[in-house]
């Protein structure tokens, strides 16, 4: 069975600064996914892409 969301090498930077650094996840139907850190540790940036909302700045 093939992923419903699924992420290889992803990385997302704001100009210089990179905020996620050659993530891979795979997430299956039926699975839950919680993503938990702390205040401004790119949470967002990650939802938004799984999403398609905004895409990475690179990807595998």
């Amino acid at each position: 069975m093939s992923a419903l969301i699924e992420f290889k090498g992803f990385n997302k930077f704001f100009g210089e600064h990179r905020v996620l650094n050659d993530i891979d996840l795979s997430v299956q139907a039926g699975e839950v996914v919680v993503i938990l850190g702390r205040a401004a540790a790119a949470k967002a940036p990650c939802c938004a892409a799984s999403m398609a909302w905004k895409p990475p700045t690179a990807a595998a």
